[in-house]
């Protein structure tokens, strides 16, 4: 993502703040194929010798996964990053849609590829 995740959350929340239908909980990766990137010491250590202790992206594509038996580059690890909406009340079909819509421009922009929906207690629905 390109922006601090809690600017965009709060305001992918501002977006939203105008009819109160949707709140934004989180934005998280999920769908990690094969599985999470992993770092062990190797890359604690390359980032020591080569980056002043900075362990940024440089090492990560340096070197390999820590995962036991895993062949796969940093780049080959892939993932979905999602929004998790919940909804704050019941709410029209189209309202629904108006105000998802309102966050396509700040999700292409932080490459967030979709959204969840959370649900509440109060069982609110979308009709």
């Amino acid at each position: 993502m390109s922006e601090n995740k809690d600017l965009i959350l709060s305001k992918m929340n501002d977006i939203l703040s105008e009819i109160g239908l949707f709140e934004v909980l989180s934005i998280d990766r999920i769908n990690h194929n094969p599985h999470r990137f992993m770092i062990g010491p190797k890359h604690v250590s390359h980032a020591s010798d080569k980056h002043g202790g900075m362990l940024g992206e440089e090492t990560l594509k340096a070197v390999p996964c820590s995962h036991p038996g895993c062949r796969f580059s940093y780049e080959e690890h892939v993932s979905d990053n999602i929004a998790f909406l919940q909804l704050k009340r019941h709410g029209k079909k189209d309202e629904a849609e108006k105000e998802i819509k309102k966050l396509v421009d700040t999700m292409k922009e932080n490459k967030i590829d979709g959204v969840v929906m959370v649900e509440t207690d109060e069982q609110y629905r979308i009709t």
